[in-house]
C-alpha cells in the first residue's frame, strides 16, 4: 500500500508538471518590449561621440556638444605628448575630416590641443594649450579634406591660435610651402 501512494504522488506530480507546461504554452504571448527609436538629435550626438572615440584623428575627447539654431557646437580636445607642429596639423586635419564625413549639421567645430611637454623656467612640466582652431559649418563644408594641405590651416580656419613656442615651426612650414610652390610654378613654366 505504501508503494501505491508513492506511485500516486509521483504520477500526480508528473500530471501537475504537464498541466503547468501546457497552460504556460497556451497563454497569449506577452507584449514585446518596445525599444524607443532614438531621436535625430540623439543619432547626431552618437555620431559626434563616434568621431571623438574613433581613434582615426588621434585620441580625442568630446568636451562640448550642444545644439544651436544653426547646428551643433562641438568642442574636441586632444592631449598630445609632443610639440611637432606638422604632426599636430595632420591630427587636426584628420579630426575635421572625420567631422565632415559624419554629415552632421554643424554651427562650429573647435579643436583644442593640450600638452604637458613644455617646461617652465624651473624645469617643471606645465600643461598648456598649444593649438586651437575652429571651423564654422560653412567653412568645414567648403574644404576638400582629402586634398587639404594642413599647412594652410592659418589661412582657411575661422579661428587659428598657436602657442608662441610653436611660431618658429610655423615659419619654417611657411618657408617650405613657399619653396614648394615656387618649384611647382618654375617646373610648370619650363614644361611649356
Amino acid at each position: 500500500m505504501k508503494r501505491t501512494w508513492i506511485w500516486v504522488a509521483i504520477g500526480g506530480t508528473f500530471v501537475a508538471l504537464i498541466a503547468v507546461f501546457l497552460l504556460y504554452r497556451a497563454r497569449p504571448p506577452s507584449e514585446e518590449v518596445q525599444i524607443p527609436k532614438p531621436s535625430p538629435e540623439e543619432v547626431e550626438l552618437l555620431k559626434i561621440r563616434q568621431v571623438a572615440g574613433s581613434g582615426l584623428a588621434g585620441k580625442l575627447e568630446l568636451k562640448k556638444a550642444e545644439t544651436t539654431s544653426q547646428g551643433w557646437a562641438v568642442t574636441l580636445v586632444a592631449e598630445v605628448n609632443h610639440v611637432q607642429l606638422d604632426s599636430l596639423l595632420e591630427q587636426a586635419s584628420a579630426a575635421f575630416s572625420e567631422m565632415k564625413r559624419a554629415e552632421i549639421p554643424v554651427a562650429i567645430v573647435e579643436l583644442e590641443m593640450h600638452t604637458d611637454v613644455l617646461q617652465d623656467r624651473f624645469g617643471r612640466r606645465v600643461p598648456e594649450l598649444i593649438l586651437k582652431m575652429a571651423f564654422t559649418g560653412e567653412t568645414l563644408g567648403k574644404v576638400v579634406w582629402e586634398r587639404f594641405d594642413p599647412r594652410d590651416f592659418p589661412y582657411v580656419a575661422d579661428e587659428y591660435w598657436l602657442h608662441t613656442r610653436l611660431h618658429p615651426q610655423q615659419e619654417k612650414l611657411f618657408e617650405e610651402k613657399a619653396k614648394e610652390e615656387e618649384r611647382g610654378i618654375t617646373s610648370d613654366e619650363s614644361d611649356s
